[in-house]
This record gives C-alpha cells, sequence and structure tokens, in this order.
C-alpha cells in the first residue's frame, strides 16, 4: 500500500474534480485528464473498481442523446470536409429539454462525442488523449454517477 489508501484518493480526485468543474482553467482542464484516466480508464485496474469492490456499486452515467432524428445524417455526410471538429456534449445540465439516457460505464466510454476530420472519437479515446476542455463536460457527467460511491466512502 502506498501512502494513501485508494479510497482516500478516490475521494481527493472526486474532490479536485468537482474544484475543476466549478472553476476550469487550462492548468486544472489538464489535472482533470489525468484524475478521470486514474479513476475510469487505468490499464491495470481504474481505481473506480478498485474501491467499489465490495460495495455494491455500479455507476449510471446520465447522458445526452444524440438527436436519432437529425434529418442531415451524420456530420460528414452533410457538411463533407468542411467539417474539421464537432463536439458533442456528454452532460445534459445544461440544457433542459435535452433527452437522456443513463448507461454504464462501458457505454460512457465508448460513446462518441467528438469527431475531428473524419474520425469519430470517444470519451475514453478524450481522456486517454485529450486533455483540453471538452472533458469539462465528462467531469460533470462524471462526478454525477460517482457521488453515490464518494458519499459512502466518505461517512
Amino acid at each position: 500500500m502506498g501512502l494513501f489508501s485508494d479510497e482516500r484518493i478516490f475521494v481527493l480526485d472526486i474532490d479536485a474534480l468537482q474544484e475543476i468543474v466549478k472553476y476550469p482553467d487550462t492548468r486544472n482542464l489538464l489535472d482533470a485528464s489525468v484524475r478521470l484516466r486514474r479513476i475510469l480508464t487505468d490499464s491495470g485496474e481504474p481505481l473506480l473498481h478498485k474501491v467499489g469492490r465490495g460495495r455494491d456499486f455500479k455507476p449510471r452515467f446520465k447522458i445526452a442523446v444524440e438527436r436519432e432524428d437529425n434529418p442531415y445524417g451524420r456530420p460528414e455526410e452533410f457538411l463533407g470536409e468542411k467539417l474539421l471538429h464537432m463536439w458533442s456534449n456528454p452532460d445534459p445540465s445544461g440544457f433542459p429539454n435535452v433527452s437522456t439516457k443513463e448507461v454504464g460505464l462501458d457505454d460512457f466510454l465508448r460513446s462518441r462525442r467528438h469527431y475531428t476530420r473524419g474520425t469519430e472519437i470517444s470519451v475514453k479515446e478524450m481522456i486517454n488523449y485529450v486533455a483540453n476542455v471538452s472533458l469539462h463536460p465528462i467531469c460533470t457527467v462524471t462526478i454525477a454517477a460517482l457521488l453515490p460511491l464518494y458519499q459512502r466512502i466518505r461517512a
């Protein structure tokens, strides 16, 4: 065991993500990438799995649903090569009339939310490779899903 227990690191990471969401800037958004990676996608074993074990906890991520009735089809179909970048915000909290769905961790990480030059990029790929402003909504959705476990550990 290291200097801090997995539970303590989890609590510190969620506390930090809550601060990052409140006060986003370049430095702490880069920090968000490290913390999200540790909690959700670490290649050894994500921190979420370590601290959730034995606590009967399966996170549910409430995400905004893409419009399935988009009359234009996929972005590259209606904008072709002109479309260099498109971001689809997974955080429904800023959009009162948006449809939502709850998904498990694997579906959340697989969800495609970024489009760049003909390539769709998943939430997991953004966490692992892209440290920029697009992580702010991912932090918000992650905090909401993990808050029950966080509260259990802090109790």
